[in-house]
């Protein structure tokens, strides 16, 4: 019962929803008259040409006019706000098939358009709703002289791809190339790095027109890529991020990393096809690179201050190419024209002078020798007022025990001096050195005036030849005379800040200081003079003796002792002659101070006579040298080196290994003197 009054009401109603629904039009498929492809869910068309289009769908008669929406909505929809442009007529072209002619600007052509529709309902009343076609679903409006598709537009957005990449690669690699580099390049590089440098230099020394036409070109490329990936991809977002990352690795990133590495290699194999984009792009790239050189001038290329060129050398010498002794002497030569005297000067305080009524007798001489200094400077009455400087090579023939005032050499060679402001830079000073007058100069607190004897005061150093070379090795120079060297240090407060250093004048060689030992009154007949040879004798031309077995001071003790023997010749006892016999064991060592000793071979009965200063049984005291600790190593701990010395020293004795058999015998030939 229930379904039979369902089923009258149906039959009753529901014409009149189907007249009601069938009154609407309803767009479901088009298609279009002109230049257009066809792709994959929407057409494609040329701006600026008429274009024909033709509406498949229900009830179409309603609809009067057409126009193009920038976004999609769904059937139904108000379009009247959505729409853009102009309205296009629609006429009735056959049954169910309406037609509408139009054309759009390149200006106002969005990439997609979607239909709008203007229906007329039947209360006469007008409407614009979004049209849904089923296929194709949009329009695509592309630009004039623009309609490559397929795989050519593939392969043009890969050729353009590596096109991007090139000109930024090249924008980058040429550019690193400064001029300056090319030129150091093409003097000091490799055989085939001079080669691509040759090749490189005529393009990059004209930097602006390069910057100009490379910039040029991969804009216009890029501009191209953009355009493709909008055509290939479709939808403006993808396009944007397809783009965008084709650009950014391919274009940008990868190439600028290669060039960056390689970029004389690179520069060099694409001369060619550089001076091909020069040509091409020359008539707006030339105007704009003449105003960039009045603007910015010449490219003169990377250039250092001494500061940064000094730096730079440091970080060769850090990272294995330089020399630390190279990085020393150009770093130290490059700081010479901002350094001053006073930074390295000697102190006065800390000057080894004399006075100018000092007596050049044994003690002064050895004094000056043992200060090591070439030049000394003299003074008179005070230290700060210095009159003449002594050298070293005036006393070649002046005897000690003459006894001459220093005075009396300075007067007769008049060695001069130079006198400096404490500012004066090692470049001008050592200028001065270079010519030859003087290695010496006097450092005042200001520029000296004429009148020394009122600014003698003002004197507070001296500067040497020695010290600004030291200062351009950065490090200290060694001399021949230099037996010990001990220097002394310090900073002031105004060095702490940047590490330089102060070197005082003092003792060169403070363990030959002989004065002491050859000054004392022993009962031997050794004069001062021939204990000074002594002493650099058994130091330098024994091995016993040298500084690895024997400290200085020590020798310096053994020949304060009374041990030097004279030995008469007696012709009544020749047997008493014999100092060593041949297959004897001795346990002297003998060292010949003046005389001549008869040295005889039993075995082939050869003879030859010694002379002063020769060394007799020198094995004895070599023999177990090797087992004895070092001199070096007394300073460590004293007591126990002693106590171990005395030991390894007794138990030689006891054992016998301090007695030897010569196998020659050795007499006294006329009055000897040995120790």
């Amino acid at each position: 019962m229930i379904f039979n009054c369902f089923l009258k009401y149906c039959l009753v109603f529901l014409p009149l929803f189907v007249v009601e629904i069938s009154s609407i039009a309803q767009i479901t498929s088009f298609s279009i008259q002109s230049d257009y492809a066809v792709e994959r869910d929407f057409l494609k068309f040329v701006a600026d040409r008429t274009v024909t289009i033709y509406l498949f769908g229900n009830n179409l008669e309603s609809i009067v006019a057409l126009s193009f929406s920038r976004k999609p909505d769904r059937y139904g929809r108000d379009c009247d706000e959505d729409r853009f442009g102009e309205a296009f007529k629609a006429t009735n072209s056959g049954t169910g098939v309406m037609m509408s002619v139009f054309s759009l600007p390149s200006e106002n052509c969005p990439h997609r358009l979607y239909i709008c529709s203007k229906q007329v309902n039947d209360n006469e009343s007008l409407s614009w709703i979004h049209e849904e076609p089923i296929s194709p679903r949009f329009l695509s409006c592309e630009q004039e002289g623009f309609n490559i598709s397929g795989p050519l537009a593939w392969v043009l957005y890969g050729f353009m791809l590596t096109l991007s990449a090139l000109f930024s690669g090249l924008n980058l690699g040429i550019m690193t190339l400064d001029v300056l580099t090319l030129k150091i390049m093409q003097q000091a590089g490799s055989p085939s790095e001079k080669k691509m440098a040759a090749t490189v230099f005529p393009v990059r020394v004209r930097g602006n027109l390069i910057l100009c036409s490379l910039t040029m070109a991969n804009v216009v490329v890029n501009v191209i890529i953009s355009m493709l990936s909008d055509r290939l991809i479709g939808g403006t977002g993808w396009a944007i991020i397809y783009a965008s990352i084709g650009i950014l690795i391919f274009g940008e990133i990868i190439p600028q990393a290669i060039c960056n590495r390689y970029s004389l290699l690179v520069a060099s194999k694409t001369i060619s096809f550089t001076k091909c984009v020069l040509y091409l792009t020359l008539p707006i790239a030339y105007p704009l690179s003449l105003v960039l050189d009045s603007i910015f001038g010449e490219d003169m290329g990377k250039t250092f201050t001494r500061a940064k060129l000094a730096e730079l050398i440091k970080q060769h010498g850090n990272l294995g190419f330089v020399d630390k002794d190279e990085v020393n002497i150009i770093t130290g030569a490059l700081s010479m024209n901002h350094r001053t005297v006073k930074e390295i000067m000697t102190p006065i305080d800390d000057v080894y002078m004399l006075s100018s009524k000092a007596i050049l007798d044994f003690e002064t001489t050895n004094d000056i020798i043992a200060h090591g200094f070439t030049r000394i400077p003299i003074f008179e009455n005070d230290r700060r007022r210095v009159k003449s400087v002594l050298n070293v090579k005036d006393l070649a023939f002046v005897d000690p025990n003459d006894k001459i005032p220093v005075s009396t050499i300075c007067n007769f060679y008049k060695r001069t001096f130079i006198t400096v402001p404490a500012s004066k830079t090692l470049t001008d000073i050592f200028e001065e050195f270079r010519k030859g007058n003087t290695h010496l100069a006097l450092v005042y607190a200001d520029s000296p005036k004429s009148d020394t004897n009122a600014n003698f005061n003002r004197l507070i150093g001296i500067v040497t030849m020695e010290d600004v070379i030291e200062e351009i090795m950065q490090e200290e120079i060694m001399d021949e005379t230099d037996i010990f060297s001990e220097f002394t240090f310090f900073k002031t407060e105004a060095q702490k800040t940047d590490n330089k250093r102060t070197k005082k004048r003092s003792m060169r060689c403070p363990n030959m200081d002989l004065w002491p030992i050859l000054n004392f009154q022993t009962g031997s007949r050794i004069t001062p003079q021939l204990k000074l040879a002594v002493l650099r004798h058994l130091v330098a031309n024994t091995i016993p003796f040298g500084p690895k077995y024997a400290h200085t001071l020590i020798l310096q003790g053994f020949l304060n002792c009374s041990f030097a023997q004279e030995v008469m010749s007696d012709d009544t006892q020749t047997r008493s002659h014999a100092i060593y016999e041949a297959g004897k064991e001795s346990a002297n060592a003998i060292f010949t101070l003046q005389g001549s000793l008869t040295v005889e071979f039993p075995d082939t009965h050869l003879q030859f006579e010694a002379g002063a200063f020769t060394l007799f049984g020198e094995s004895i005291l070599a023999r177990k040298s090797s087992s004895l600790a070092s001199a070096s190593d007394i300073g460590q701990d004293r007591q126990a080196s002693e106590t171990n010395a005395h030991t390894q020293v007794v138990d030689l004795l006891s054992s016998g290994a301090m007695h030897k058999a010569p196998h020659y015998q050795g007499k006294r030939q006329r009055q000897l003197l040995v120790m």
